[in-house]
């Protein structure tokens, strides 16, 4: 967590210090809204989470059991692309993009056991001998890592997460500029038909 929150902290200082050089220093644009969304797109970019997830791994190859401690690097960003945006008076509402986990490296892996599964006793004494994995098993117990990952990060709720974080930093970004801009979780079911929905 401690790692989140600097990295919250950081994203803040950043877009501020943009702000403050734009409408402190820079010509006063009067911007037409599809002028702000750029600004805007680039404010989401910088709003990308970077966690890191400690991860004890335990799986059996054929007859070995291994225990796999690993680092998961998770990036979870926002599809800036599927932008969306509308205006109602002299409001301009802003659709949060979903969050989507754009990737995530494994690192500082570190092998804790490898055992034999199989009862000693039916066995001879090469039983007490340490177990060793092969290449097409390691390959394959990272490819099981990678999934088991995907899941805890599914299970987690990690995307929905960082989309919450995300838009309650954005809301007090969004305050900076000189018009009101309204960021909100999805587009309304019932709104006006007459409201063009802008995309990018």
């Amino acid at each position: 967590m401690k790692q989140i929150n600097i990295f919250i902290i950081l994203v803040c200082i950043i877009v501020a210090s943009w702000l403050t050089y734009s409408y402190v220093f820079a010509d006063k644009t009067d911007y037409s809204h599809p002028g702000k969304i750029e600004e805007i797109r680039q404010m989401v970019k910088l709003n990308s989470l970077q966690m890191q997830e400690e991860i004890i791994y335990c799986d059996t190859l054929d007859y070995t059991g291994v225990v796999i401690n690993t680092h998961a690097n998770i990036v979870v960003g926002f599809d800036v692309e599927t932008l969306q945006w509308f205006s109602r008076g002299d409001t301009m509402f802003l659709v949060m993009p979903e969050a989507t986990v754009e990737k995530y490296q494994l690192g500082k892996e570190r092998c804790i056991d490898v055992y034999d599964i199989r009862d000693p006793g039916f066995l001879d004494k090469t039983a007490f001998i340490k177990p060793t994995i092969n290449s097409a098993q390691s390959t394959e117990l990272h490819k099981r890592i990678e999934r088991y990952i995907d899941r805890k990060i599914e299970q987690d709720g990690l995307a929905e997460k960082a989309k919450t974080v995300a838009m309650q930093n954005l809301a007090k970004l969004l305050s900076a500029f000189k018009d009101k801009i309204v960021i909100i979780d999805h587009l309304p079911d019932n709104i006006d038909p007459q409201i063009k929905v802008y995309k990018n």
